[in-house]
């Protein structure tokens, strides 16, 4: 069984490198790396230069590219049996590739592994409490809310999942070309592309695998990247906002949506908690609700 990894990556060749370092040092190397590099600049394209692998397969547009748009052009060029996402953010342990393989090999009904994204510093120390148990801790609700703890949840045995976040993702690549591969009418940030798809292929009779094994440590509070929404936090919720509703309105009934939306939603906040959230914090957690209840585009 072959694999690839694909790294969408905007403007951090310092980070890229560093994942990239990581990958060759796998105890099992990858077939392939794809590096798709929608940066304005050529630093990636003279980071990745630097490091001098036959294995690395370098692409640029110098169009700034949404992330679902990305991922399908990776999906294009990927030859291998399974194709890896990684953020240009994320770090893997170095088994990581070795137990994604394994995983696959082990459960035949499994479409998608994931495991363990835990907010690190740049030092990969945790800057999260961290959660070492059993318990199904991801869920999709029956109105679209997504629940996850795959940013500090480390399970001691391999558990089924709901969830796969878009930092650390597993597929097998024929399962994505064969459902059309990522959704590009979700916009950067990008919020729930990798719940659509995941919520597609789970549709088709598959289930995902959480291996703590499976493991990366994501670089948070780092500037650049694909969606570069750091300094943008009003427009983050709102676009955000805009995307869960497109994903609600394709798979969930609308009047459960709408219930959850005013009462009970807590990713992103229903109506009472995000009024409560920006008195309290004075931010602008509001915002989520102008792009849940905004008329989408015809």
């Amino acid at each position: 069984m072959t694999i690839s990894v694909g790294i969408c990556t905007y403007k951090r060749p310092a980070l890229l490198k560093r994942v990239l370092d990581s990958l060759l040092s796998q105890t099992r190397i990858p077939d392939e790396i794809i590096v798709f590099d929608s940066s304005e600049n050529d630093e990636t394209k003279k980071t990745v230069i630097s490091i001098s692998s036959p294995t690395i397969r370098y692409h640029h547009t110098e169009t700034r590219t949404i992330l679902p748009k990305g991922r399908n052009e990776i999906i294009k060029k990927c030859s291998s049996d399974i194709l890896t996402f990684l953020d240009d953010d994320a770090i893997p342990k170095n088994r990581f590739i070795e137990t994604v393989l394994s995983s696959f090999g082990s459960f035949g009904d499994v479409g998608g592994v994931t495991g363990p994204t835990i907010n690190s510093d740049e030092n990969l120390n945790p800057i999260v409490p961290l959660i070492y148990d059993n318990k199904k801790r991801t869920s999709v609700y029956p109105w679209g809310e997504v629940r996850s703890d795959t940013r500090r949840w480390i399970p001691t045995l391999p558990q089924k999942c709901k969830v796969m976040i878009g930092a650390n993702m597993s597929y097998r690549t024929k399962l994505l070309k064969d459902i059309g591969g990522f959704d590009e009418q979700f916009e950067n940030p990008s919020y729930r592309e990798e719940s659509d798809v995941q919520t597609r292929i789970a549709k088709l009779g598959y289930s995902f695998l959480y291996h703590p094994d499976a493991y990366v440590f994501h670089l948070v509070k780092q500037p650049g990247g694909i969606e570069d929404i750091e300094s943008k936090q009003a427009n983050y919720f709102y676009l955000a906002g805009k995307n869960h509703r497109y994903f609600c309105d394709k798979h969930f009934p609308k009047w459960k949506t709408r219930l959850a939306w005013i009462f009970f939603n807590r990713t992103p906040p229903c109506f009472w908690l995000a009024l409560i959230l920006a008195i309290i914090r004075n931010k602008s957690y509001l915002m989520w609700h102008k792009g849940l209840w905004e008329n989408p585009k015809k």
